[in-house]
Parts: structure tokens; sequence; C-alpha cells
């Protein structure tokens, strides 16, 4: 099976263009997306654009307009959430190895 594979990998985007990525989701969305909150949620992802996509769709759930304030809690808490999935995934291997 390996044979008929090809491994290909993919950089990680650099932070200017996660920012550039969400501030064209914000405005396909009609969202107003302040430059503070880009630069925020475009390094709190740590250059993972999908974690910075999500941590913007939290940050405007339930509320009128984008936040700067709110995203620092939500990054450390899907920071926190990642290292838990981490942890979780690798004792369900170790069993599965079993």
């Amino acid at each position: 099976m390996r044979s008929r594979c090809l491994c290909v990998r993919v950089r990680a985007p650099e932070v200017g263009e996660v920012r550039d990525v969400l501030a064209a989701v914000a405005k396909k969305e009609s969202l107003t997306l302040p430059d503070a909150l880009a630069d925020r949620l475009a390094a709190a992802s740590n250059r993972d654009l999908r974690r910075a996509l999500l941590s913007m769709e939290v940050s405007r759930s339930g509320r009128p307009c984008l936040d700067v304030v709110q995203v620092g809690a939500h990054a450390a808490g899907a920071h926190a959430a990642t290292a838990q999935e981490k942890s979780r995934l690798l004792a369900a291997h170790r069993i599965s190895r079993l």
C-alpha cells in the first residue's frame, strides 16, 4: 500500500496569511473584523488556520460584534482542550495496542 501512496507535506501558513484568510472570511460573512482581533486570533492559533477560523466563529457566536477581549480566554481554553484531546488519543492508542 505504501508504494502506491505519495507523501505530501504542507507547511503551516504564516501569521500574516492566517490574518488575511480571517479577513477574507469575515468580509464574505459581512462581519467587521478589527485588525487587532485578526492579529490576536492569528497569533493565538499558533499558525493553525482551522483553529483560527473556529476561534473567530466562537468569538462571534451569541455576540452582536467581534471583540478583541474575549479571544485570549478562548485561545487558552482551546489549547487546553487540544492537550486533553491528545492525551485521550494517546491513551486510546496504547489500549488498542494491548
